[in-house]
């Protein structure tokens, strides 16, 4: 899935104030983000149990890592995650004019 799977379909909503837009736009990609690394680690047939072994943290650190109730992100803990999952960590600042185009042009992955 992608960020545009958790956002409304309607892009319209993306012009209301700022404010409510990134909010939006935030946990949107954090949902997405969550997702990706559950998704990952089925691909590589791990258990939460085998990902947490390999980061170094229990196995309920890495349910709340993919828990999308939980807004709690650790960098440190990602990056560890992402290694584990043989993944790099990109994070990145993106306009949000840039965002709204992208979703205009339905170009958003």
């Amino acid at each position: 899935m992608s960020i545009k799977d958790y956002l409304p379909e309607d892009v319209s909503t993306f012009k209301g104030s700022r404010e409510d837009t990134i909010d939006m736009i935030n946990e949107a990609t954090i949902l997405a983000f969550k997702d990706k690394i559950r998704r990952r680690r089925h691909e590589m047939k791990m258990k939460q149990e085998d990902l947490a072994e390999t980061v170094g943290v229990k196995q309920p650190a890495i349910s709340r890592i993919e828990n999308p109730e939980n807004k709690s992100l650790a960098v440190n803990t990602l990056r560890q995650v992402a290694m584990s999952l043989d993944c790099v960590l990109v994070v990145d600042l993106v306009p949000r004019s840039t965002i709204i185009k992208k979703l205009e042009e339905s170009d958003w992955h």
